[in-house]
């Protein structure tokens, strides 16, 4: 087995990676809403499980560990769009995936949402008729999802977590 490597990137644990990546992405994708700023907030979002993994079980490798799948999937149940978010985090850094269990089909810009030529969020409120464009995130089973919706309530699901100390 290979031995773990923490590199110091200045930030010391989950909560801090919290505070100073994935809300900063989030805050970003509520800004403005592009392909850039969807893919940093799903990565960041999805990347939370695994920076509890190693404060909650320092010095043990998440590869292909069964408590890392099940730590994994104790979040994915709780939230199911994390799984979604690992899809577009995973694609985004590999550009194919291999693994089972691929539920993302493709995330495209599309105007429309609630029939009025666009919908944005703007500093957390919603403008319906922006004419801005929103991701639609098609699934291989046939639904479809808005990402700001599946970023919502996935930052909702770790603020909850880190706010009762989870």
């Amino acid at each position: 087995m290979r031995q773990l490597v923490y590199v110091d990137l200045g930030i010391p644990d989950a909560k801090a990676f919290w505070t100073t990546v994935a809300l900063p992405s989030v805050q970003a994708f509520r800004t403005g809403a592009t392909t850039l700023t969807s893919l940093m907030a799903a990565w960041s979002l999805w990347h939370m499980n695994e920076w509890l993994w190693y404060d909650t079980h320092p010095g043990e490798t998440a590869r292909v560990s069964q408590a890392y799948k099940d730590f994994t999937a104790g979040h994915t149940s709780a939230c199911p769009d994390l799984l979604l978010l690992r899809d577009v985090a995973e694609a985004s850094k590999h550009r194919a995936l291999s693994r089972k269990g691929i539920a993302v089909d493709k995330v495209t810009p599309t105007l429309g949402r609630h029939g009025r030529g666009g919908y944005n969020v703007v500093d957390a409120v919603p403008v319906i008729g922006s004419g801005i464009p929103q991701h639609l995130l098609y699934c291989k089973d046939g639904t479809a999802f808005w990402i700001a919706d599946v970023i919502e309530r996935s930052a909702a699901y770790w603020q909850n977590g880190l706010d009762s100390g989870g």
